[in-house]
């Protein structure tokens, strides 16, 4: 649990304090490539973690202020992708075996 949460704080996440012991979910952490915010998740299961995450878009109002997301979509994996480096760096500071899966 503990060296979870070290790769998020490595990789410049904040880390949400919710009562699931199991679960570890992110504020916003704000994209350096693309204008946007990504938000991590990860699910402790025995002696695995399972990584998935959500990204938004910032958007420009009417006087051209930078606006919070309404949406946010699944972070996938695909050539040219922007934020699923950012996963793959938290992984990569866990540790141990990687799997991939499809949702």
């Amino acid at each position: 649990h503990q060296k979870v949460k070290n790769a998020l704080i490595k990789n410049d996440f904040i880390i949400k304090e919710i009562s699931h012991r199991d679960t570890i979910i992110t504020y916003p952490r704000v994209l350096t490539n693309m204008t946007g915010y990504a938000i991590a998740r990860i699910v402790i299961q025995s002696n695995n973690a399972i990584i998935t995450g959500i990204y938004g878009l910032k958007k420009l109002n009417y006087f051209g202020s930078s606006v919070y997301p309404r949406d946010f979509k699944q972070i996938v994996f695909f050539d040219g992708s922007k934020t699923w480096p950012l996963l793959k760096l938290v992984a990569d500071d866990i540790g141990g075996h990687h799997t991939y899966t499809k949702q």
